[in-house]
Formats: structure tokens, C-alpha cells, sequence
């Protein structure tokens, strides 16, 4: 009888292979936060999905078969609070996949049939069995990247979202009378006053670690900035604590933004970096201003950032998200 090893070791070997090399080509555009962050309001990361294919790998293959000794945390694919980096992350799933072909290619004609059992598959009754459900599972989520890569695509193109680069949003200051301290701008400087704000509220004082936070004020868009370039942000707290003014070599301001495609990404990005955190992570619907997700983080100086995400719609989700839980 012909021995269908080199056949289907061949052309197993060719699938795992092409489907990591996808997965790099899929991932190139993106910086560790993208690679991190959730395009989609629901659903999964390139990086975690990365994760969850090299667990599926080293586990069903590597510590079934290849006898590794992998020991899996299926959750922490999906939730680790301290994820690697993006080539560290795509380094392991190289890794994987080089295991599998070694395996591959260690299995002769009798070992394709031979008895398997894994916790969590146990329909599939040998070896061969088992390559095809892993090498299928790698397919699956390969397209879900796709159409991941795609959106991202599509929110950087706009300027919105997860796809978006980060980009510098505002600079605050905190005023004793905003309305005097804006007019110097505008009559000294040239920035132009947009809409007035007034915001308080229990979202405000948890966001800030500000009790009873109560903010009045208006953006300033900065003079040669354009109509969607950063502004001066003047606030007027309540309730209020003074301070002399700062001498001109004194370190510190009140706090810079950025527009982040994850704000939690992002945050977990300064914690890593050595900086701190201020208040929760809040998310409140302005008028005018669209829902805002936003946090306060410290540098490792102390002086505090703003890290925000701003969407203007709420975008529903498509069929593939909604597969059945994958193995």
C-alpha cells in the first residue's frame, strides 16, 4: 500500500507555514498598541488572537504529541493584563509552528492513526484527526485577521479608531478666571474660542480623583493648527486649590492629551514605562464632542496625561465576529 506520509506531511507542513507567514504579513503595518488594541467594539486583537493560535498549537500538538510539557491558560490568550511585545508575541508563534512541523515530520504511516485525546476535543480519535482540527482552527482565525487588518485599514485612512496613529490632542491649563486667561490667548496669541464647556458630575470626580469636580471652560484652537489640530484646553476647576504662580524653571504643567486608538492599551503601555495612574477610566457622552473614553496617567515625573479615545458612532457587529467559540 502507498504511504500517504510524505503526501500529507507535505502539504501540512506548506499550511502551517503559510498561515504564520500570513500572519506576519497581516500584522506589519501595525505598532504594539494597534497590534493590541480592538478595532471593533466586541471581538478580539491581532495580538490576542496571535496568542490564542500559539497556545492552540503548543498545547493540542506540542504537549499531546511532541510531548513539551506546554502547560495552557486558554483565559489569559484573551486577557493577559501584561501582554509581550508584538515581535515577541509573533516570535512564539513562529516558534509553534516550527514545533508542529517537526512533528509533522517525525509522524510515519501508522502514527496518523494512532490514539489521541485532549481535554476540551474529545471527538478526534488520532493524530491525523487532530492536525486537521489545528491546521482548520489556524484558517478560522486567520480570516477573522483579515477583516481586522481591513478595519484598521479603514480607521487610519479617516483618522478614527483603533487604525488611527497617535496623535497629540490638547494641552490643558487651569485657570483662576478662564475667561480672562483665554481672551490673552486670543488677543495675544490668536487662538480662536470654540464652544464652552460645563461638566461635573460623579464621571468627572472618579475620572479626575477630583471630590465634587466641577470644570468650566473652552478649547482654544492654536493658531496655524488647522481645524482638526491639537488645542489649548482652559479649565476652570471647582472646587479650586490655589497655587502661587510658577517660577519659569519650575517643572510641571496641568496635563497633555493624546488621542490613543485603546485607552486601556495605552495605559498599560505608561504603567509598563514607569508611570502611574490618577483616576478610572470613564466613558461619557458630550454634546457636541461625541462619547469620549478617557483616563489620567502620570509620567515618571509625576506630571499627569490625558489619554483619550473619541468615537461619534456605535458600529454593530458583523457575522464573523459572532462564530462559535473557538477551540
Amino acid at each position: 500500500m502507498l504511504d500517504p506520509t510524505p503526501t500529507l506531511a507535505r502539504g501540512l507542513v506548506f499550511s502551517f507555514r503559510d498561515f504564520g507567514a500570513r500572519v506576519h504579513r497581516l500584522t506589519e503595518g501595525l505598532w504594539d498598541a494597534q497590534f493590541w488594541a480592538r478595532p471593533y467594539a466586541y471581538g478580539n486583537s491581532m495580538g490576542h488572537l496571535t496568542l490564542h493560535i500559539t497556545g492552540n498549537l503548543n498545547y493540542y500538538i506540542g504537549a499531546q504529541i511532541a510531548g513539551t510539557a506546554y502547560v495552557r491558560d486558554r483565559n489569559r490568550e484573551f486577557t493577559d493584563p501584561a501582554p509581550p511585545s508584538k515581535d515577541e508575541a509573533l516570535r512564539r508563534l513562529d516558534d509553534a509552528v516550527e514545533m508542529v512541523v517537526a512533528t509533522v515530520a517525525a509522524q510515519s504511516a501508522d502514527d496518523w492513526s494512532a490514539a489521541y485525546s485532549a481535554i476540551g476535543l474529545e471527538h478526534v480519535q488520532d493524530r491525523f484527526g487532530i492536525f486537521m482540527v489545528c491546521v482548520t482552527h489556524f484558517h478560522h482565525h486567520i480570516g477573522q485577521m483579515i477583516y481586522l487588518a481591513k478595519e484598521h485599514e479603514r480607521q487610519a485612512a479617516d483618522g478614527t479608531g483603533a487604525g488611527a496613529p497617535i496623535h497629540y490632542a490638547h494641552t490643558n491649563l487651569v485657570a483662576r478666571d478662564w475667561r480672562r486667561l483665554g481672551r490673552f490667548y486670543e488677543h495675544a496669541l490668536g487662538c480662536t474660542a470654540g464652544p464652552e464647556r460645563d461638566l461635573s458630575g460623579e464621571w468627572l470626580a472618579r475620572g479626575t480623583g477630583v471630590k465634587g469636580a466641577r470644570v468650566v471652560g473652552a478649547h482654544y484652537r492654536l493658531p496655524g493648527a488647522g481645524p482638526t489640530g491639537p488645542t489649548l484646553e482652559i479649565f476652570e476647576y471647582q472646587p479650586r486649590e490655589d497655587a502661587a504662580p510658577p517660577p519659569a524653571n519650575r517643572m510641571g504643567f496641568g496635563h497633555i492629551a493624546f488621542a490613543v486608538p485603546d485607552v486601556e492599551a495605552a495605559k498599560a503601555a505608561v504603567l509598563a514605562a514607569g508611570g502611574s495612574g490618577v483616576g478610572s477610566t470613564e466613558s461619557v457622552a458630550i454634546d457636541g464632542a461625541g462619547r469620549i473614553t478617557w483616563t489620567y496617567v502620570r509620567d515618571p515625573e509625576g506630571n499627569i496625561i490625558e489619554l483619550q479615545r473619541r468615537e461619534s458612532d456605535e458600529r454593530a457587529p458583523t457575522a464573523w465576529a459572532r462564530s462559535n467559540r473557538p477551540a
